[in-house]
Order: C-alpha cells, then structure tokens, then sequence
C-alpha cells in the first residue's frame, strides 16, 4: 500500500521484499506491518514537522474559535485593544496571544517587531521612508526611532538573502 503525504511518499507493506519496491516510486520511507504504534508516531511526527516547515502557520484563538494562520499570508500584528490584529491576505482575525508571544513564534520567519505595536513581515516590505514603512499590501506600519537602525539592518539582511 502506498501512503501519498503530499510531499513525501510513504510505503506500507506486509513483506520486506516489497519494501525494496518502494524505491520504483521514491518513497521517502517504508514500514513493515505489523506496524508498532511508537514506529508509526515517530513517522507521523516527523512527516508533520517537515512539512510545516514548507508551509508554515500559527494557530491563534479569539472568541470566535481557533484559527490556523499561514505565514506567509501575515502581512503584520498590531496591538489591538489588549489583543492583536492580525492583518493577512484573507483579512483580519483577532488573536488572544500577547506581542511577545506571537514575536517569539514568527521572528524565525523573517518577522520584525519594528515598533512597541507592531510585528513586520519582512516580505511584505514595499520601502521604507523615513518612519513609515509602506508595505506591498498598501499598508502603512511605522518603526520607532529606537528600533530604525535594526529594523534596517534586518530588512537589508532579508532584501540580500532573496538574490
């Protein structure tokens, strides 16, 4: 049986002769039944975590339920009436997380907390005049003054690792 995970191909056999079978059709990896629950966690565990990393998300609560945000379509967080607003490219959701939490979770994304109220998406930087920055979306965020010099020198390091 051939276990399609979308990036990866999984083979799921009775005989280790067939496990051989599976390199015809590039699986990533093969089990022999009877399956062991711990062999089949660790399997999952580690398709889920790869691919997250290809398609990573955040999950996010508010009253209205929980929400998986993509992050590549976050454009920025902003503080919100003692929440944040998460503005993405399939409109706004309110999130219960604190600033420092959200940052903690997104800033190896290439997020940067550019001012006490707002939480960047660095691919979404259009340019930066001045204290404003304008972002692809037409949106306008601002940097502090205490934060400009780093929030250039990481704009700058994330425009020069995309040539």
């Amino acid at each position: 049986m051939l276990i399609d995970c979308m990036t990866g191909l999984g083979m799921l056999t009775s005989l280790n002769q067939y496990a051989l079978e599976g390199y015809k059709y590039q699986a990533v990896n093969s089990i022999v039944k009877p399956v062991k629950y711990i062999r089949l966690k660790t399997e999952m565990k580690g398709w889920i975590e790869k691919y997250r990393h290809k398609n990573p998300y955040i999950v996010v609560q508010n009253d209205k339920g929980s929400f998986k945000v993509a992050v590549k379509k976050l454009h920025y967080a902003e503080t919100y009436k003692r929440n944040l607003l998460l503005h993405t490219d399939d409109g706004d959701v309110i999130c219960y997380k604190n600033m420092k939490e959200i940052e903690k979770e997104l800033s190896p994304y290439g997020f940067f907390r550019c001012h006490v109220g707002f939480l960047v998406n660095l691919a979404f930087v259009k340019k930066v005049e001045k204290l404003d920055v304008e972002l692809t979306s037409g949106e306008t965020v601002y940097v502090s003054k205490p934060k400009r010099k780093a929030f250039m020198e990481a704009l700058a390091g994330y425009w020069g690792n995309m040539l």
